[in-house]
């Protein structure tokens, strides 16, 4: 299996590769591992912090997933049950979602040949079009959305004040 220096990303299971037997041209690209659904498994094992990707993300990717998972957590302990409006997710950067690393039940489902983000193709699967005007429309919406969404970051980011505070010993 040789690479295709054509396209770098930033790690190797992002890297575009010679086409494989199975027609992948990204053979070791995994989706994003996600809990989302699993929350109070999780909890009822004794889980008491959770590590969210982020190091190579953009802060709208990074903002946007902790707080969906701030809100996440607080529904589950004051409600006591599972939301399912991870739509939030779908609209930043993402390669789909799955669990089975989570889970243990290591398969093909777990792979994507796409290393790039995946929200249009998810929004075309839930909203079935009839015609490429109907996703074209939806499409621009969702850019639209997106933009948003930064700007409100932004919007907030500009608030923070991150100067260093003196240090008193």
């Amino acid at each position: 299996m040789g690479i295709n220096k054509m396209c770098k990303p930033s790690q190797p299971c992002r890297d575009r590769y010679e086409r494989t037997a199975e027609d992948k041209e990204y053979p070791l690209n995994l989706k994003d591992n996600s809990a989302w659904f699993d929350l109070k498994e999780l909890y009822d094992a004794g889980v008491y912090s959770l590590k969210i990707e982020g190091r190579i993300k953009k802060y709208d990717y990074v903002y946007s997933v902790v707080d969906a998972w701030k809100k996440h957590i607080q529904t589950f302990f004051k409600q006591n049950e599972i939301s399912d409006k991870n739509n939030i997710l779908y609209k930043v950067f993402n390669r789909d979602f799955s669990n089975t690393l989570l889970k243990g039940d290591i398969n093909k489902d777990m792979f994507i040949d796409n290393p790039r983000d995946h929200s249009i193709l998810h929004l075309s699967e839930i909203n079935k079009y009839n015609s490429d005007e109907e996703l074209e429309k939806d499409r621009l919406k969702l850019y639209a959305e997106k933009d948003e969404i930064k700007a409100s970051i932004e919007s907030k980011i500009k608030q923070i004040n991150a100067a260093k505070a003196p240090l008193k010993i």
